[in-house]
């Protein structure tokens, strides 16, 4: 998730583990520990196109890999705060449970983490979480601070419950997301050779529906609410990028070998979920993610044959204008294109 709730996390999960004698040790150290595994991100030369993505939620978010990162926070703040050097030991056990609660935080959301680095590089999900909940974010914080101005843990163990309760809503929201996928494609006639859903961002009311069949991406924003039902609205499709049609166009062979390598890399990335974006001359889209319920993905590869220009360059975007309002009908369902699932009441 995003820094600040990943600290959040770390705070108030020490504060839950930590004695109350131990409050401020509990929750300085815990989001520091909490927020030092995003650290990562100042290792990134934007020189190399592809490694913005390929150390991000690597080898500092393995869980071997807390115990280290603990002792690397709890030593920043004996050096930056000397009040908390009275209380050493409560301060490193708080740092090494905040980094501890990292790993599976991010776990929970799309992007894919390298949780059991050393011993495997895989990228493991469980698509629960969106990268972005105000809600889930907010509870944190309250219990955060409940439990440092009361000096108690009672707040910090609520906030720790409510993530388990969140954790099961996030469980069986994805179930029903993946049934109502599972029934559009059926409607279709579509046999998919594989499939995601994901949450979108804001809330667990919002998934966004991926399968590929026939080398085609086939999108759908699903809306699931226990008042309304699920509903949808069709994304559409795309044909996906076969691997080596990157540099298709491309003349000078150096040029060629440039954009297969990052572009073999990004593949990896997005779990093979790449296509040429329509209108887009040499963009090359990361289809597990969208700013619509279509094909809009918030960042792509651009591939170009131009004087001046790099071979290859990563591109990000931003949100355009209504997206956020768009989003918000959709989680509110007031957005016109919502429409009831083929077949239910």
């Amino acid at each position: 998730m995003d820094p600040l709730t990943q600290g959040l996390l770390g705070a108030v999960a020490a504060q839950a583990l930590l004695p109350a004698r131990h409050a401020r040790a509990a929750w300085a150290g815990g989001l520091a520990g909490g927020l030092l595994p995003d650290a990562d991100v100042l290792l990134q030369p934007w020189s190399d196109p592809a490694l913005p993505w390929e150390l991000h939620r690597h080898f500092t978010h393995g869980l071997v890999m807390a115990p280290v990162l603990g002792l690397v926070a709890a030593g920043l703040l004996l050096g930056l705060a000397p009040p908390l050097r009275g209380a050493r030991r409560p301060l490193l056990a708080a740092s090494i449970v905040g980094a501890l609660t990292h790993a599976p935080l991010d776990l929970c959301t799309s992007y894919g983490t390298k949780a059991w680095w050393p011993f495997s590089r895989a990228d493991l999900t469980w698509d629960l979480y969106p990268i972005v909940d105000p809600l889930f974010t907010l509870v944190l914080l309250l219990g955060v601070v409940w439990a440092a101005v009361r000096g108690r843990r009672r707040p910090a163990v609520l906030a720790l419950a409510f993530v388990a309760l969140y954790t099961g809503a996030a469980w069986s929201q994805r179930a029903s997301a993946l049934e109502a996928q599972a029934t559009l494609a059926r409607t279709r006639g579509h046999v998919p050779a594989r499939s995601r859903v994901l949450p979108a961002p804001g809330s667990l009311l919002a998934w966004r529906s991926l399968y590929e069949v026939e080398g085609m991406a086939v999108a759908d924003l699903l809306r699931i609410t226990p008042w309304d039902g699920v509903q949808w609205i069709e994304g559409g499709r795309l044909p996906l990028l076969r691997a080596g049609e990157e540099a298709d166009g491309l003349g000078e062979e150096s040029a060629r070998r440039r954009v297969l390598d990052v572009a073999r890399r990004y593949r990896t990335f997005a779990a093979g979920w790449v296509a040429r974006l329509p209108g887009e001359p040499g963009a090359l889209g990361d289809l597990r993610f969208s700013l619509d319920p279509g094909f809009r993905p918030p960042w792509a590869l651009v591939v170009a044959d131009a004087p001046g220009l790099p071979p290859v360059r990563w591109q990000g975007r931003g949100m355009r204008e209504g997206d956020a309002a768009r989003l918000l009908g959709v989680l509110g369902g007031s957005d016109p294109g919502l429409r009831p699932l083929p077949g239910a009441p």
